[in-house]
């Protein structure tokens, strides 16, 4: 008349991101940050900063020229020098570049 079913043994589920659930062992969660450094750092070639950095100051000093005055003048000559640099010896860019990638990582 009455038939026992067999129960599976007891297994917690699991929800997954995005309501998903499954059935297995659970884990308990760890409610602390993981500041394990995983992502691999792809460096920018001092060619390209060069040219970024020269478009930059230039485009700036063109931008704010009559409202900063003296300062645009020094602004034009440091972007010539990036832009010669990085057409003609992007190796000189480097040590800028490390520093650049240096603060940026802070």
């Amino acid at each position: 008349m009455f038939r026992v079913a067999r129960v599976a043994p007891a297994r917690s589920r699991l929800f997954l991101p995005g309501g998903k659930q499954t059935w297995g062992q659970a884990r308990v969660a760890s409610h602390h940050e993981d500041f394990e450094d995983k992502a691999e750092l792809v460096r920018s070639s001092e060619r390209s900063f060069g040219i970024v950095m020269a478009v930059a100051l230039t485009a700036l000093a063109w931008w704010k020229g009559e409202e900063w005055g003296p300062v645009v003048g020094w602004m034009f000559g440091v972007g010539a020098v990036f832009g010669v640099a990085a057409l003609l010896m992007p190796r000189v860019l480097r040590p800028l570049n490390t520093a650049r990638i240096r603060i940026g990582i802070v």
